[in-house]
């Protein structure tokens, strides 16, 4: 719930009953070891970075795409391209869902993931199959033991809550405190409304963005099923539109 707790290493005791994950250090990066179940029937295990700051569900690498075809096998999907990473080089992206994911002791269904194309960084890697994003570890309370090499997680209030994806179909970027649109997927509720890349959001049924915090503003994306009566300026004028949010995958 957004709180940091720091320990003395010397001193540091794990005194809870969660589950217990040894890792490894690839690139200077915690490494744990989780299953993947794919729409087929196919499963795997791989070698996932935790600790990342990535704030998706599960990203995987463009090696682990390849070699288990995983192009085919995410259900509906959409393609973006999009900046990665510390780099912010352009890259193509798959957005689909996986049937599971078994990370530490808990079975997660119908995952949202992201399948990578990118031929530089760690998700390039042929030993990282992927990244675990926040959106998977915030179901649980975490402490990071560096020192000995050990993670320990407590599943949290969180830990059963329905995967939500974007239901707009873009992403917001702040500029100067305001808010601005960006990757706007070709055919979806904001590009059929009319929204492009570079527009900047005014206001959001009848409130000024200026009024709502980050997070509450970017969850209004996420509200499936839910009309979005927005206003936004391009070229130094208003314009007014409504988008119809619809999950994309």
């Amino acid at each position: 719930q957004s709180v940091l707790r720091l320990f003395n290493r010397s001193g540091f005791a794990y005194e809870g009953n969660g589950f217990v994950y040894d890792f490894e250090l690839k690139y200077n990066i915690p490494a744990i070891t989780a299953r993947v179940s794919l729409n087929n029937g196919t499963e795997f295990e791989g070698s996932f970075l935790v600790d990342t700051g990535s704030k998706s569900e599960l990203l995987i690498s463009s090696p682990t795409v390849i070699s288990y075809n995983l192009i085919n096998h995410v259900g509906d999907n959409y393609v973006l391209r999009t900046k990665l990473g510390s780099s912010q080089k352009r890259v193509k992206i798959m957005y689909g869902r996986i049937a599971g994911f078994n990370f530490a002791g808990e079975e997660f269904t119908n995952v949202p993931v992201a399948l990578n194309s990118t031929t530089e960084g760690v998700l390039s890697f042929e030993n990282i199959n992927g990244i675990v994003g926040n959106k998977i570890l915030s179901r649980f309370n975490i402490t990071f033991d560096y020192s000995n090499e050990k993670i320990y997680l407590e599943p949290n209030r969180s830990l059963n809550n329905t995967f939500k994806t974007n239901a707009a179909g873009m992403s917001i970027y702040f500029k100067n405190g305001n808010p601005y649109v960006k990757d706007v997927v070709d055919r979806s509720p904001a590009s059929r409304a009319g929204l492009k890349n570079g527009d900047q959001l005014i206001s959001i049924n009848g409130e000024l963005v200026e009024n709502i915090d980050s997070k509450t503003l970017r969850n209004s994306f996420y509200k499936q099923g839910q009309q979005l009566d927005i206003v936004i300026k391009r070229n130094g004028r208003f314009k007014y539109t409504e988008v119809k949010l619809q999950e994309l995958i």
